[in-house]
């Protein structure tokens, strides 16, 4: 009899450790959003309306010539973040603290404080909806037979294939799923090796070789995919940058480095074999049929998400990033409204469902969404404190190479990460000093990708990046382990493959 694994799982949603068991297969949304002893099934009324009030004024201030929805954007916000207080954790508390200290030097030191402050409030109100508005895509993932039949099907395929199975798995589910990605395919990684390796020795490895696998290939989907924030930010802070070509380069990248990883798994699973006897290591049973519907079931809800977009860019004429704001809750109410076809009571069974969203699902993702709000805010207020012509002196940016500046944006935002500070902070930061500096010899979309390499290797190479946190509670591994120890390799060989990329792109 199959023995039930305990794991300590992350709730995205909810940000809090749970203890569940997983011995069978489980509903996707104790995969996703694992079930703590006792669940919070609490709704949270003012949280709910201040998070649709500032997503559906958002949407109208990015589709409108009107100024007054932002308005109404940025009250909704303040009544957001006191009414989800209490739900706030350290991460946020602090960044609350500096976007408070930033703003009372902004009026101690700028005359037009008023015009940052608008400017920051901006940028802040935007990342939050778009969070919030992305996120309800795994509304309808968490209740997808047709996702969990594929996240089983990746996680057990052969030796020779699992690599790339997960890796590219991980990558493609993250552009609909996001982080619920990690907590839908780490959690079937674990229980698949419970189930087939007695020897702790093989174990070890097989949770290192494909919890790396799922990392690496996760985190790269920044590099590309309009889902990704990292693209919300570069556009909205970078002029002039090409998305056809960043996505292009962006996948070239995203291929490169997928091709060095399989390489260094290949060179850890030779050093394996050589450790562990024939006799010790786990025999392959062979794969579970594909899942032909499954896949194609998922497959149509990405192509619907891509129609979407492109529909609403071209009958809207806007850009990427707000087309996708849209697109996202249309295509989550569509894909639930397929899934309850056929239910006996379906008025009673969509009213409970979308109630439960906005007034129980939306609020749990309240310190994602200040985090990232917040993290905005602070880049552009502290990028207001800075003279930058003073600054452009001081490092002399216009003796600065092209390649300099996309070497900067890579590795600025994992370094300081590494210390502690938040990449998309940093991102915004530099990006806004950057771009408010006429006659800087740099290409905007080279620029914009280099942050987006910056943040991907964030997640592979930094302890406290969001990808090893989450899997750090899922494995039961240090984040130092998972990135410094299993992917340190990885990270550097990406950084190398980016690097000379943007040199041959850039006109060496």
């Amino acid at each position: 009899m199959e023995q039930p694994l305990r794991l300590w799982t992350f709730g995205f949603e909810t940000g809090s450790l749970s203890k569940h068991s997983i011995s069978g297969p489980a509903p996707l949304s104790q995969i996703i959003d694992p079930v703590s002893p006792v669940p919070d099934t609490r709704t949270h009324p003012a949280v709910a309306a201040s998070m649709l009030t500032l997503c559906v004024a958002e949407l109208a201030g990015l589709y409108t010539a009107s100024v007054w929805p932002h308005f109404l954007a940025y009250l909704a916000f303040l009544v957001f973040v006191a009414s989800a207080f209490d739900r706030l954790g350290r991460r946020e508390y602090f960044l609350l603290f500096l976007a408070l200290v930033l703003s009372g030097a902004a009026l101690l030191l700028r005359p037009d404080a008023l015009d940052l402050f608008h400017s920051a409030a901006d940028r802040a109100v935007f990342l939050a909806a778009f969070m919030i508005l992305l996120a309800l895509l795994r509304e309808g993932a968490i209740t997808s037979p047709a996702v969990l039949l594929v996240g089983t099907y990746l996680t057990r395929q052969p030796p020779g294939r699992r690599y790339l199975s997960i890796h590219l798995g991980g990558h493609m589910l993250g552009i609909v799923l996001n982080f619920g990605s990690l907590n839908l395919l780490g959690p079937l990684i674990m229980r698949g090796i419970s189930a087939s390796s007695d020897n702790p020795a093989v174990a070890a490895i097989r949770v290192q070789r494909q919890i790396s696998a799922l990392s690496r290939g996760f985190s790269w989907m920044v590099a590309w995919s309009p889902t990704a924030i990292t693209q919300a930010i570069v556009f909205a802070i970078i002029p002039g940058v090409d998305p056809v070509r960043m996505i292009g380069i962006g996948l070239l990248l995203v291929a490169l480095t997928t091709l060095a990883g399989w390489a260094l798994d290949w060179q850890t699973g030779r050093e394996a074999r050589r450790i562990i006897p024939p006799d010790a290591r786990p025999q392959y049973t062979g794969p579970d049929p594909f899942p032909a519907r499954a896949a194609r079931d998922f497959g149509a809800v990405c192509a619907a998400l891509a129609l979407a977009t492109v529909a609403i860019i071209a009958g809207a004429g806007v850009t990427t990033v707000p087309a996708l704001m849209l697109a996202a809750p249309l295509i989550t109410i569509l894909w639930v409204l397929r899934q309850t076809a056929g239910e006996a009571d379906r008025g009673t069974v969509l009213r409970t469902r979308f109630s439960g969203i906005v007034r129980t699902s939306m609020p749990q993702g309240s310190p994602e969404a200040v985090t990232l709000a917040c993290a905005g805010y602070c880049g552009i207020c502290a990028a207001g404190l800075v003279d930058p012509e003073a600054f452009s002196r001081i490092v002399r940016l216009t003796e600065w190479h092209e390649f300099g500046f996309y070497a900067a944006a890579m590795l600025l935002p994992v370094a300081l990460s590494n210390v502690g500070l938040p990449p998309l902070m940093v991102i915004t930061f530099l990006g806004t000093l950057l771009s408010g500096l006429p006659g800087l010899d740099y290409d905007p979309t080279l620029l914009a990708l280099g942050f987006c390499v910056g943040w991907a290797l964030n997640l592979t190479g930094s302890p406290f990046g969001v990808t090893a946190i989450i899997l750090a509670r899922i494995t039961g591994h240090s984040t130092r382990d998972l990135t410094w120890h299993w992917n340190g390799a990885f990270s550097l060989a990406c950084l190398l493959i980016a690097s000379l990329v943007l040199i041959v792109f850039s006109g060496g």
